[in-house]
């Protein structure tokens, strides 16, 4: 995720991995995610995540202004999955 954040024009300011919820098939996983950007490359950013091969929702979205730059500050929360065996 980060990789595909930072080839998008993005700059991250945190990443943070979170215990998820263990359901009876699967475990969540969620990481707390704050960059800022131009909104075009967050929803370049917000595309890409979709297309990855493993399944990632993208929730808790936030955008508020990052200064004059025109640039805005996005936070948001990735929960991808995991099968329990």
């Amino acid at each position: 995720i980060t990789e595909l954040g930072a080839s998008s024009n993005l700059e991250f300011k945190s990443f943070s991995p979170k215990k998820g919820a263990e359901q009876k098939m699967y475990t969540e996983i969620h990481a707390a995610i704050q960059v800022t950007g131009r909104f075009h490359d967050v929803l370049l950013f917000f595309d890409r995540v979709g297309k990855m091969k493993r399944i990632v929702n993208i929730q808790r979205v936030s955008l508020s202004p990052a200064g004059t730059s025109g640039d805005l500050s996005v936070s948001c929360v990735a929960i991808t999955y995991k099968f329990n065996k």
